[in-house]
């Protein structure tokens, strides 16, 4: 099993035996190439420090759609997968 950043798990199975479940419909999105994903992935993670700034305690620990991960816990493990990957 692959942890992430303070212990909160990158792996499929565990966060499926959490409770979350992907509810968006990809069946219509059109492909992206690997470089417009990380560019997409580079736009987002630019902007994501200010929205983070903005949470105040009650944000952070607001559930999700995944019924054992608040919005801390979700935002470690993005942020896990995000140091993971190469520069």
């Amino acid at each position: 099993m692959a942890d992430d950043f303070l212990g909160v798990s990158a792996d499929r199975e565990q966060n499926e035996n959490l409770g979350c479940v992907n509810r968006a419909d990809v069946t219509t999105a059109l492909p992206l190439s690997h470089a417009e994903a990380m560019q997409l992935q580079a736009a987002e993670l630019e902007r994501t420090p200010e929205l983070l700034r903005s949470l105040d305690a009650a944000d952070w620990a607001a559930q999700t759609e995944c019924p054992e991960w608040d919005v801390r816990r979700m935002y470690l493990h993005v942020l896990g997968h995000a140091r993971r990957q190469p520069r």
